[in-house]
């Protein structure tokens, strides 16, 4: 092979390389992506897991902090025996730092009466929940909740 052809396949993979690293650590991709682990690890109650995701500074309007957090997702989703949340129409936006997803949340699953408090009323809920996301670093894939809203959503102070 010739060198022009080596420089040129080199040149090629370079941009195809970069095209996908840009494709994947493109901001509303990193947010959708860590939003769905972030499920995911309630689902598993993985709450080891879960805690990474949550930033130092998070803060909502039940006044509640990253402990408090942790703390009520391990209450309100630990009875379950089995859970899938899934996520209804995902929007997401992002610019530079900071990033939002709005999607309507399914909760279903089986376990302790506790368990089917949480199904049922996360069923009623009819407005989405707005996860709010900020990357803390340089590296594309460093992001962390900073805040979560759903105006209809109530949690007892703890």
């Amino acid at each position: 092979m010739s060198p022009r052809r080596i420089a040129f396949a080199a040149a090629l993979a370079f941009v195809v390389v970069a095209f996908f690293l840009g494709a994947l650590w493109s901001p509303e991709r990193q947010v959708r992506l860590h939003q769905e682990d972030l499920l995911g690890a309630v689902a598993d109650r993985d709450w080891k897991a879960l805690a990474p995701f949550i930033a130092d500074d998070y803060s909502d309007r039940w006044a509640q902090d990253k402990a408090n957090m942790l703390a009520a997702a391990q209450e309100a989703f630990g009875q379950f025996v089995f859970l899938k949340i899934r996520m209804t129409d995902p929007a997401v936006s992002a610019a530079g730092e900071t990033g939002r997803l709005m999607t309507r949340l399914s909760v279903s699953g089986q376990g302790g009466p506790l368990a089917q408090v949480v199904v049922e009323a996360a069923g009623e809920l009819r407005e989405p929940f707005t996860f709010d996301w900020q990357q803390r670093s340089w590296k594309p894939w460093d992001w962390v909740l900073v805040r979560m809203e759903q105006r209809e959503l109530r949690i007892p102070e703890m």
